[in-house]
């Protein structure tokens, strides 16, 4: 018999335990007591409540409904139950809520789902998700993982199993009413409260459709830093000095995360306003939290096809002035909020402002990379890297061989994804783990020319970096270390900057970036000139990076074996100082692919690497 069941009965009941739901809750500033034993939970102070209504407020009607919500409220309990079961009454969605879900859903009401509901983990386990309901209901959760015991292999029986760790998280999109908590075990207990991250922002941080209320991007977040969340944000919400000024005291603030600005692109509002607003608001912030680890967002991306920003809104100048704001307080950290989520539709849920459920651990991720930057030395991050690329696949040998000569500064290190820029400004990506690699182009990429070793981030790079021109290559690496046979008819010497009015003149009428890349290797001391006599027929030598390219022959002497001769000589150079050659190659080059092939290079696919530029580059 399940536990639900055994609730109807009054002979099974008393078999259960039980305790009030409140005795458990986390993030909420009071809670009320109403008929039939239920209790209001309420984030919001009784003072912040009537600032959200009070007649100054942008939208005091929206906010007064917002408020009610129980956003970031979580029941966090120890039981050694195999099943427990909640107690809850539902609240009406608020009109304001379903107006956004409108974009999600459209207007018609049979389509329409609540996207909001109660969510349980168990140990960290993710379990069932209840979709948010009408009135009273009772929703239950089994905890064991194993029903049976390890060492008989029979039924293991209630309040005989291991001690677990729970967590309830309420509705962000609606409020609840609270009644019992029942379980089958023998123990209920409350799990001690925590720091809190107290977060004041907008629909975006109250958690709008993020399906799941564990998955808000701040609840993500004050979970990876073990803090209790308390989320004052509101749909809607401005920077509104009332409400900051009614911001509780005796807290145990460890964090204090502000997320607002977005919603005044929807209005007109002059700059002089916004600017006193936040320099108000975040000086009671000051007071109020003087000790407490203090980030200010800048908003989130967005797009402007489904509601264009009004002429008269003060949003292009809300970062600027955040920004100048901020600084009047040094413990203040702003963030750079437009790079935390993509700008593809695909990473909106309602397509244009709020981001989906996947792009709320994006945020999570990026938030954190921007907050606790990477502090290692770039000895460091060279050593680290080297550890990751000596196990690496083959498409990451061209970052490999340049992080052996030292001629990379590594932007990004880790497991999952290395960015890393060479001396000319080429930036050069690898990531097995495209997320990872996703968040090191958004916050640290900045170059008009990016080597991606990932061909599938391609999309990607071009919305998000501008990077539209894409050009495949083949990676090609000399295999073995057997010298390449070089006929002693072929006179071929390396060149000196002497040479440089005869190479010049040799290029007449080729591409700038040919004559460019070939007097780089002159200036080297890297490019090799065939002759016949006195004259230049031909030259070959390494591009900065160490690859092989490019390689020119006069046309009245192809097809006489001085391609061959010119980059077999290069090998075997290179083979004496105990490199390995390797060149990249473009897909419509057939004449140097077959080279490569017939002189003993390994060439793969065009699909595993690409060369991104901007489109004026």
């Amino acid at each position: 018999m399940g536990l639900k069941d055994m609730l109807t009965s009054e002979d099974t009941r008393r078999l259960l335990i039980e305790a009030p739901a409140a005795r458990f809750l986390h993030g909420a500033l009071r809670t009320e007591e109403e008929a039939a034993g239920l209790t209001r939970p309420w984030r919001m102070s009784e003072a912040g409540m009537r600032a959200l209504g009070s007649c100054v407020a942008w939208h005091p009607g929206l906010y007064k409904q917002i408020g009610k919500t129980s956003a970031g409220m979580v029941l966090r309990l120890r039981t050694n139950s195999l099943e427990i079961a909640l107690e809850l009454v539902w609240d009406e969605e608020p009109s304001g809520t379903r107006a956004v879900l409108k974009d999600v859903d459209g207007k018609d009401p049979a389509a329409w789902k609540a996207h909001d509901g109660v969510s349980c983990t168990c140990d960290g386990r993710k379990l069932a998700f209840h979709e948010a309901g009408e009135g009273r209901e009772v929703v239950s959760w089994y905890l064991d993982e194993d029903t049976l015991h390890p060492s008989w292999h029979l039924q293991r029986l209630p309040g005989f199993g291991p001690e677990h760790e729970v967590e309830i998280w309420l509705p962000c999109l609606r409020g609840v009413r609270l009644g019992r908590i029942w379980g089958d075990g023998t123990t209920l207990e409350p799990i001690e409260a925590r720091p809190l991250c107290l977060v004041i922002g907008d629909s975006i941080a109250q958690g709008f459709v993020t399906e799941d209320p564990r998955h808000a991007w701040v609840a993500q977040w004050a979970d990876s830093q073990n803090l209790d969340l308390l989320n004052l944000s509101v749909g809607g919400q401005v920077f509104e000095p009332q409400f900051f000024e009614t911001l509780p005291e005796g807290l145990d603030v460890a964090q204090v995360i502000v997320e607002l600005g977005a919603n005044y692109r929807y209005e007109a509002y002059p700059e002089s306003r916004l600017r006193f607003d936040v320099r108000t608001s975040l000086s009671a912030l000051a007071a109020r939290y003087p000790d407490a680890e203090t980030y200010v967002l800048t908003p989130f991306p967005y797009r402007e096809e489904r509601y264009q920003t009004h002429p008269r809104s003060c949003m292009a100048k809300v970062a600027p002035v955040l920004e100048e704001e901020c600084a009047r307080h040094p413990y203040m950290k702003l963030v750079d909020g437009s790079h935390l989520s993509d700008r593809a539709p695909r990473a909106f849920a309602d397509g244009c402002d709020h981001p989906g459920e996947k792009s709320q651990s994006t945020i999570c991720r990026r938030f954190a990379y921007l907050t606790h930057p990477d502090t290692r030395s770039e000895e460091e991050l060279a050593a680290a890297a080297g550890k990751i690329l000596a196990h690496a696949p083959r498409r990451a040998f061209p970052l490999m061989e340049q992080a052996k000569r030292g001629s990379l500064a590594f932007l990004h290190v880790s497991e999952g994804s290395i960015l890393a820029r060479n001396a000319q400004g080429t930036e050069i990506l690898f990531a097995p783990d495209a997320e990872e690699g996703k968040d090191a182009l958004a916050l640290q990429s900045h170059a008009d020319r990016l080597l991606l070793l990932e061909p599938e981030l391609a999309s990607f790079a071009a919305e998000e970096l501008g990077l539209t021109k894409k050009m495949p290559l083949h990676l090609a690496v000399y295999k073995g270390r057997r010298r390449c046979k070089v006929a002693k008819r072929y006179h071929i010497e390396t060149l000196s900057k002497d040479a440089a009015d005869e190479v010049s003149a040799f290029l007449h009428g080729k591409s700038e970036r040919a004559d460019a890349e070939i007097l780089e290797s002159l200036s080297g001391g890297t490019l090799l000139g065939g002759f016949d006599g006195d004259e230049l027929v031909g030259v070959v030598g390494l591009r900065a990076d160490g690859s092989i390219g490019p390689l020119e022959v006069k046309p009245e002497w192809r097809r006489r074996g001085w391609a061959s001769a010119l980059e077999g000589r290069l090998v075997n150079r290179l083979l004496a100082e105990g490199r390995v050659p390797w060149a990249l190659i473009a897909p419509e080059s057939k004449p140097s692919l077959r080279l490569h092939s017939e002189l003993g290079f390994e060439v793969s696919p065009a699909d595993e690497q690409c060369l991104l530029l901007r489109g004026n580059v």
